[in-house]
């Protein structure tokens, strides 16, 4: 009961931020009334750590995102929070613990197998980062930019006809990729 009551607070604030009803700073001011009633609001961690990142106060937004990971340790959105926000700070290795518990509980969810993806890559794990992003593509073999994080993968490794062909690949999906063009053209003219 008490999860569901949380639910539905926080769907009104988000319904409040979508329809650009409220501001961040409400945001904050709302999770601050509700933990201050109970501490022990896992959601109302969850939004708080999103709006203080917004507000780039990183620190305040990974003391929540932890608070958040206490309270609801098996919820795949808060670890998700928590391996990103962790990922911010330069704390790879901690990021990838939190990143890998949320695609246990989800692992489907292709934004949090980027995350982690990009995770291993932020700590030079390439060929963990590589498997991420392979298994990304089994589920959607669509995701543009998933082509053209491979080919900065192959390239960081020195595989440049790797790193040409996934990018080619990332283009085929989306031609207006500027990023994938660049890169494309950078490949092509080395020798």
């Amino acid at each position: 009961a008490l999860i569901d009551q949380e639910n539905y607070i926080l769907d009104i604030i988000h319904d409040m931020i979508t329809n650009n009803q409220t501001s961040i700073d409400d945001v904050i001011n709302h999770t601050t009334v509700m933990l201050q009633k109970n501490p022990a609001f896992g959601n109302a961690w969850l939004v708080r750590s999103w709006a203080l990142y917004q507000k780039k106060d990183i620190k305040q937004a990974l003391y929540a995102a932890q608070n958040a990971a206490t309270y609801y340790p098996n919820s795949a959105l808060i670890q998700h929070n928590l391996g990103s926000v962790l990922m911010t700070v330069r704390l790879g290795d901690e990021s990838i613990i939190h990143l890998k518990k949320a695609v246990k509980l989800d692992p489907e969810n292709e934004t949090i197998n980027v995350s982690l993806g990009m995770a291993y890559t932020m700590n030079r794990q390439y060929n963990e980062a590589i498997s991420v992003f392979e298994y990304i593509l089994k589920l959607n073999s669509l995701n543009y930019k998933v082509y053209y994080y491979l080919g900065d993968l192959y390239s960081y490794q020195g595989k440049r006809n790797d790193a040409i062909t996934a990018y080619t690949k990332s283009l085929e999906i989306n031609p207006e990729f500027e990023a994938a063009k660049n890169k494309l053209q950078v490949m092509l003219t080395q020798n």
